[in-house]
């Protein structure tokens, strides 16, 4: 989303149209196959339906709206501040290598410019990136210092809805995973159709519960001591871990 090739820019927006149009999927097997078509229409359980259609809205409303902050919020673009201090006083650079920098910028070969310490060129996008963690293809955007939190809502709240999704889902899966008449009887061509949409939908809902969880966890891991995916194989004790509660808030996720 931020990269300066327009054609790079052009080419990332792929995976963006793709798993935007997986949520929308993911939303109308669930609430209008799954909740009305089967759930109401011909089992004549409303109320159940109803409170699975709510539940399940809010928290895919969730799992939008932080896949869509990691795309469109800035992840970390080198302030005007920065420059202007460079212009005001020599700072430090510190040799380029794969280990811990603190309280020394580096120099990007790249750019050709000095950068702060803990932030990474990105090839893709074309810049230097504050706190870089990587650059993710799904949301055509870095991970960075200004997106990481996002990143974070994106693997809970994306997870929560799947597993939800295939949880109440799961015993209708299991009868329709041998015949649609198992889960609406008599079948007909427009049934058999629609649940196989919603049997599809299953098996993208458990791919991506348990995509997300390994996701986040992985990141939880990381950010309780204020590591990213490109500092985790350096050498040496983090002058950066300040203990696991001013991590996160160093990533912008408070815990108090």
């Amino acid at each position: 989303m931020y990269a300066r090739n327009s054609w790079v820019k052009a080419a990332s927006l792929l995976p963006v149209f793709f798993v935007c149009g997986l949520f929308v999927v993911e939303a109308f097997a669930y609430e209008y196959i799954y909740c009305y078509y089967i759930l109401s229409l011909h089992r004549g359980k409303t109320t159940v339906a109803t409170v699975c259609g709510v539940v399940f809205a809010a928290l895919w409303v969730l799992g939008l709206w932080s896949y869509l902050a990691c795309v469109f919020y800035d992840p970390g673009t080198i302030p005007d501040t920065w420059t202007s201090l460079l212009r005001m006083r020599d700072v430090p650079v510190a040799i380029n290598s794969r280990g811990w920098r603190p309280n020394l910028a580096t120099s990007c070969f790249h750019c050709q410019e000095k950068r702060p310490e803990r932030a990474h060129h990105c090839s893709v996008c074309g810049r230097c990136i504050l706190r870089m963690d990587h650059h993710c293809p799904w949301i055509a955007n870095c991970v960075g210092f200004g997106n990481h939190k996002q990143f974070m809502l994106l693997g809970l709240w994306g997870s929560v809805a799947a597993l939800f999704f295939g949880l109440t889902a799961l015993p209708d899966f299991m009868r329709g995973f041998s015949y649609a008449s198992a889960i609406i009887s008599p079948p007909t061509g427009e049934s058999v159709g629609w649940v196989t949409m919603f049997l599809f939908a299953c098996c993208m809902a458990y791919a991506l519960a348990f995509g997300l969880q390994v996701l986040f966890w992985a990141h939880v891991s990381l950010l309780w001591g204020n590591t990213t995916s490109i500092e985790a194989g350096y050498y040496g004790d983090n002058p950066y871990c300040l203990g696991a509660s001013r991590n996160f808030e160093q990533a912008r996720m408070p815990t108090t």
